[in-house]
C-alpha cells in the first residue's frame, strides 16, 4: 500500500524492547524495527536462539545496536531481573512491545503457583509493563503495543478458578489471558491519561507461527488449516506492529484494540470496568514484589 499514513518512519535511536523476540511475529518485528534504526533489547528464553536472531539481524540490516537479554518471562524473579539490567543500561525506554505468549494444551503450573498461560500471555506483559513504566516516562513520548487475538470475544476472567485446576482446556486458558490482556491495556491506559505514554492491543490477524504446535488431536488439525489457508506472515503482521509503535496519526490514541491497521470495537466485557479494576488488583495479589517496588 502506498498511502503515506503505511509508511514505517524511521525509528533512528529510538530503544525499543521486544518479548517473545526469536521466533514469529517478535523476531520478524525485530528485524523490521532493526532495519529503521532502533536500538534493540530482545527477550527470550534461549540463548542460543537469542545469539543467533541478534547475529541474523546484524548481518541483514547493518544495525549492531541490538542486545540480547536471556529471560523466562512466566517467572517473576526473571521479570524483575530483566527490568534491573535493563534499567542500569539504559535511562529511558521508548517503545515496549509485549509479544510473548503461548498456547498449552495441558496445564502446567510455574514456580510460582501460577497457571502458564496466564503466567506468560498476561501476568508478564502486565508486570514487565508497570515495572518499566518510569523508564517510559522519561522519554517525550512512549508507547505500549500488547498483542492480543480475536479469541478474547469468547474469554471470560473465571475469578473463582482463575488456574484452571478444576476444569482445564487449553483454549478457554487462551481466551482467558487475551482477555486479561485488552482489560488491562484499557485500565492502564486510563491510569496513564496525564503521562506521555500511549497504550494499545493489536490482533495483527492469523498469523503463520509454530503455535499449532503446541495443540494436540482436533485443534491441531484446526490450527493448521487456518495456518495454510488465510494465514498471513509474521512479515506482515510485523508491519501492523510497527504502524501502531510510530504513526504520527495514532500519536495520541491510547486504550484502544486494533485489528491489523484499524482501530475495533473489542468485547463487551474488556470494556467492562469493574472487571478490569478487579482484575488489576488480583493482578497485584499474585505477583511477589521487594519493598523497593510498589505497583499501586
Amino acid at each position: 500500500m502506498k498511502n503515506s499514513e503505511y509508511i514505517i518512519k524511521p525509528l533512528k535511536d529510538k530503544i525499543c524492547l521486544i518479548t517473545g523476540a526469536t521466533d514469529g511475529i517478535g523476531k520478524a518485528t525485530a528485524f523490521l524495527f532493526a532495519e529503521k534504526g532502533a536500538i534493540l533489547i530482545l527477550v527470550g528464553r534461549n540463548l542460543e536462539k537469542g545469539k543467533k536472531t541478534v547475529s541474523d539481524i546484524i548481518q541483514k540490516t547493518n544495525n549492531s545496536r541490538i542486545e540480547y537479554m536471556q529471560a523466562d518471562l512466566s517467572i517473576q524473579a526473571n521479570i524483575i531481573d530483566l527490568v534491573e539490567g535493563f534499567n542500569a543500561k539504559y535511562d529511558h525506554l521508548d517503545i515496549l512491545v509485549n509479544n510473548v505468549g503461548g498456547y498449552f494444551s495441558e496445564r502446567i503450573e510455574t514456580s510460582d503457583g501460577i497457571e502458564l498461560t496466564f503466567a506468560l500471555n498476561y501476568l508478564c506483559p502486565f508486570l514487565l509493563t508497570n515495572l518499566l513504566l518510569n523508564s517510559l516516562k522519561s522519554c517525550q513520548h512512549a508507547r505500549i503495543i500488547n498483542l492480543t487475538s480475536s479469541a478474547h470475544r469468547y474469554g471470560k476472567i473465571n475469578f473463582d478458578d482463575l488456574h484452571l485446576k478444576h476444569k482445564y482446556f487449553g483454549l478457554h486458558a487462551y481466551q482467558q489471558s487475551k482477555l486479561a490482556i485488552v482489560l488491562f491495556t484499557k485500565y492502564l491506559a486510563k491510569r496513564l491519561h496525564k503521562n506521555n505514554i500511549t497504550v494499545n492491543a493489536i490482533h495483527p490477524g492469523i498469523v503463520k507461527t509454530n503455535i499449532a504446535q503446541q495443540h494436540h488431536g482436533i485443534q491441531e488439525k484446526a490450527f493448521s488449516l487456518l495456518k495454510n489457508t488465510i494465514a498471513i506472515s509474521s512479515e506482515k503482521a510485523a508491519k501492523y506492529i510497527a504502524h501502531l509503535a510510530v504513526s504520527e496519526n495514532l500519536s495520541s490514541i491510547s486504550g484502544e484494540y486494533f485489528i491489523k491497521r484499524k482501530i475495533r470495537k473489542a468485547s463487551k466485557k474488556s470494556n467492562d470496568e469493574k472487571i478490569a479494576e478487579k482484575l488489576w488488583k488480583l493482578s497485584l495479589s499474585l505477583i511477589d514484589l521487594n519493598s523497593k517496588y510498589d505497583l499501586n
